[in-house]
């Protein structure tokens, strides 16, 4: 009997060992696939973020200071030109302009060329007197004081506020706000 015993104990044993053995197999194999499985999760989220800041750089553009004061000179340059559609083409078409001379927002092509008839009658010479300038991706803010000259009677002051937006490969005026100093 302790023969038998001592024979089912050793297999018990072996068999136990056995499975055990089976069991560190199994995990020891599936940690290489794990590790594979891993490595190629965090190879293709690597290849996705250098994808993403790659397509951000492609569509990011900025403007040096100088390049966003060169955006104030064409639009008064468009005013010397005294053609409404030409100052009118510099804003981007969901523009909205808040004009020195009138109560009335221009939220369209036609209705910020409507203003600038009645302003270019006038015939307007402006000119910086202070200004702030900030640039970001696609977007360039110049904000501060100008004055103009209208119909050669002195100078008007006023407060002015340009954001320019980058759209469709161009810089133009998203937003213009202007109001006389109280």
């Amino acid at each position: 009997m302790q023969i038998l015993n001592r024979d089912l104990e050793q297999r018990l044993f072996a068999l136990r060992r056995g499975r055990q053995g089976m069991k560190r197999r199994q995990t020891q194999s599936h940690r290489p696939n794990l590790n594979r499985f891993f490595q190629l999760l965090l190879s293709l989220f690597a290849v996705f973020c250098v994808g993403v800041n790659s397509a951000l750089a492609a569509t990011c553009h900025s403007l040096s200071d100088s390049q966003v004061a060169a955006l104030f000179d064409r639009w008064n340059e468009a005013l010397a030109s005294g053609d409404p559609a030409q100052v009118s083409a510099l804003y981007q078409a969901d523009a909205l302009l808040l004009p020195t001379l009138s109560d009335q927002a221009r939220t369209t092509t036609a209705g910020i060329e409507d203003y600038f008839k009645g302003f270019l009658s006038k015939h307007p010479t402006g000119r910086i007197d202070e200004r702030v300038i900030q640039s970001d991706c696609n977007v360039a803010i110049d904000a501060g004081n100008y004055s103009f000259e209208l119909d050669g009677q002195g100078w008007v002051q006023a407060r002015y506020t340009f954001v320019y937006a980058y759209r469709d490969g161009e810089w133009r005026i998203e937003h213009h706000h202007s109001s006389l100093l109280p």
